[in-house]
């Protein structure tokens, strides 16, 4: 206990407020692992170093009416295309002339880039990449940009590979990829091998269709991505979430309905219902253990925190990875998941707030994705936890 205390509550009975306002601060901080893993990721990432003066520069560019023509000879069917956001990474940018010195390394032929807009976050570009039949695809942006990448890329045979653009970088995260160095993830994204992993599909009251990566879900997570102003956002980033999560930490449970493919839907009322493609938070924290990216398959996962001990255990059990399933309402496994609230409820994607819903539809596509790893292979849930044991 921390010195002082011990002597206030023997005389008193009670801890002192300072003891709370620790107790609510150590919870805020705990809320910040979990939420902001998933919504924006540490910040911090080491910078990339500076090159040389006479790196490669050679950048060719497709227009809009450049299609590919079957049978033509490069340079019109480039290696590999890389979806850019110009905004993070303008022409010129040390970033964009990393990548192009390391295919000047490899001896090919520079890239095609293809720039994302705000109309069009990288869907349209991976179809407009797609048609040039390249042998590899990398996008060089946020979560955002990779989500609508991989949107566009899936159901096709052209591999993606992730490049750390973002400052989550969730799902090159999930998939153990380098993070840190971009010219060492732009050569392993170049001469890695294949592999074919899941994508998650949400449909939102009856909507279209939409992609998620890493994982979507309703209530309390949302609630607190949506209640951070977007003022303080931009002045202190992350911890933004501190204040909005404190003063959510009391909210009422939802009142919902889980289905799983054709069982029995399971009443329950929870703080906050996950399901996801993949399971591994920021920092090791393993949320979902059974989750795998690739075993066709979405898992669905309820937390009922009724106050704030109860966020503390939830904080605890995650920092040591524990798991206790008494206190888990609903943690199960499908191809095919319906939550129904009663009441329309914040929900998130991967991150991003997508506004209150009623009912969201969540079906996995199997293998539905190729992507790019140095050795062909994904984490598994042993290499996970030996990972985290080791740290």
């Amino acid at each position: 206990m921390i010195s002082g205390v011990s002597d206030v509550a023997a005389t008193t009975g009670r801890l002192p407020l300072d003891s709370l306002q620790f107790g609510l601060l150590a919870v805020a901080l705990l809320v910040v692992v979990v939420v902001v893993s998933v919504a924006s990721g540490p910040r911090g990432r080491k910078a990339i170093p500076a090159l040389r003066a006479d790196a490669t520069a050679g950048v060719r560019r497709v227009d809009e009416d450049y299609r590919h023509v079957p049978g033509q000879l490069a340079p019109l069917e480039p290696q590999a295309v890389v979806v850019v956001q110009p905004v993070k990474y303008p022409e010129g940018s040390a970033a964009r002339r990393t990548v192009e010195r390391v295919f000047a390394e490899l001896d090919l032929q520079a890239p095609v880039w293809l720039e994302t807009s705000e109309e069009d976050p990288g869907a349209g570009q991976a179809r407009r990449a797609a048609s040039l039949d390249p042998e590899v695809v990398l996008v060089l942006g946020g979560d955002g940009t990779v989500r609508s990448v991989a949107a566009g890329l899936a159901g096709t045979s052209i591999p993606l590979g992730l490049l750390p653009g973002g400052t989550g970088n969730l799902f090159a995260r999930q998939l153990k990829l380098e993070l840190n160095d971009l010219a060492r993830a732009t050569r392993e994204a170049l001469t890695g091998k294949d592999k074919r992993v899941d994508v998650g599909r949400v449909s939102l009251d009856g909507g279209e269709e939409d992609t998620f990566l890493v994982m979507a879900g309703v209530g309390f997570d949302a609630e607190m991505m949506a209640g951070a102003p977007a003022a303080i956002k931009d002045r202190v980033g992350p911890l933004a979430y501190v204040v909005s999560g404190a003063r959510r930490l009391r909210g009422r449970s939802i009142p919902l309905t889980i289905q799983v493919d054709d069982d029995e839907p399971v009443e329950a009322r929870v703080r906050m219902a996950v399901v996801g493609n993949c399971g591994t938070l920021i920092g090791g924290l393993i949320l979902i253990p059974d989750a795998e990216v690739d075993d066709g398959n979405l898992d669905v996962l309820t937390l009922s925190p009724r106050g704030l001990a109860d966020w503390v255990k939830v904080g605890v059990r995650l920092v040591l990875r524990r798991r206790d399933d008494r206190e888990e309402p609903f943690e199960r496994q499908g191809r095919r998941i319906v939550i129904t609230c009663e009441e329309p409820q914040q929900a998130q994607m991967d991150g991003d707030v997508i506004g209150k819903v009623r009912e969201i539809r969540l079906h996995v596509e199997p293998g539905a994705l190729v992507i790019r790893t140095p050795d062909g292979r994904v984490p598994r849930r042993a290499d996970r936890l030996t990972a985290a044991l080791r740290r």
